[in-house]
C-alpha cells in the first residue's frame, strides 16, 4: 500500500443562471393603466346628477337638529370658580428644587382629588337629597336604554339611599349636568351645572 498524498485540484465554480425574484409584480407594475385625475367638470357633473339626494340628506339633518332643540328646551347655566389653596406648612429653601417640584407634584394631586370629589357620588346624592331634585321632571324621565326594555320593581316609598335604580337614576340625571374643570395655570376650580330651572340652575 503507497502512502503517498495526492493533492486534490481546486473545485470547479458553477455558475448559476440568476432569475428575477418577483417576475409576475413588476410585469402587473408595467401592464397597470396610468391614473386618471377627476376634472372639476366631472364632479360638477356629479353633484347635479344627485342633487335631488344631497338637498334631501341635508334637510333631513336639519329637521333632525330642529326637532332635537326644540324638544330639548331651553338650559339655563350657572358658574361658579373655587380657589383652592392647600396648606403647607414646611419652609421650604430657595435652592431646594427637589422638594419644589415635589411640593408641586403634591398640589397637582391634591387638586385632582377636589375635582374628583366635587364630581363624586356622594356629594350629587346629598345635593339631589337637599334640593328634592327626584321630583323634578328631568330627574323621572328614564336615564339609561334599559329602562325602555326592562321593568324594575317598585321602589317607593324606600329611601333613596335603599332604592338602587333610583339612586342611579338620580345621579345619572345630576351628574350629565355637572362640569368641573381645573383652569389651566391657576389655582381656580370652575363647577358648571345646567338645568331647565333658573332657580335649581343657581
Amino acid at each position: 500500500m503507497s502512502n503517498e498524498i495526492v493533492p486534490k485540484g481546486e473545485p470547479e465554480s458553477i455558475e448559476v443562471p440568476v432569475r428575477p425574484v418577483f417576475p409576475r409584480v413588476s410585469r402587473i407594475i408595467e401592464d397597470a393603466p396610468p391614473e386618471q385625475q377627476v376634472s372639476f367638470g366631472q364632479m360638477w357633473h356629479i353633484l347635479r346628477k344627485r342633487k335631488w339626494f344631497l338637498v334631501a340628506s341635508i334637510g333631513a339633518c336639519f329637521g333632525l337638529a330642529l326637532i332635537f332643540t326644540l324638544l330639548s328646551g331651553r338650559k339655563y347655566q350657572s358658574t361658579s370658580t373655587v380657589e383652592f389653596n392647600k396648606e403647607n406648612s414646611d419652609a421650604l429653601e430657595l435652592n431646594d428644587a427637589r422638594a419644589g417640584d415635589a411640593n408641586s407634584m403634591d398640589y397637582l394631586v391634591t387638586q385632582q382629588t377636589q375635582v374628583n370629589a366635587l364630581k363624586g357620588s356622594d356629594l350629587a346624592l346629598q345635593v339631589v337629597k337637599q334640593l328634592n331634585l327626584e321630583r323634578r321632571p328631568e330627574f323621572k324621565a328614564n336615564q339609561f336604554l334599559s329602562d325602555y326594555v326592562r321593568t324594575f320593581p317598585s321602589e317607593a316609598g324606600l329611601p333613596l339611599e335603599k332604592a338602587a335604580h333610583r339612586r342611579a337614576e338620580a345621579l345619572q340625571a345630576f351628574q350629565k349636568n355637572l362640569f368641573v374643570d381645573i383652569v389651566p395655570g391657576t389655582r381656580m376650580i370652575t363647577v358648571k351645572f345646567f338645568s331647565p330651572d333658573p332657580q335649581v340652575a343657581a
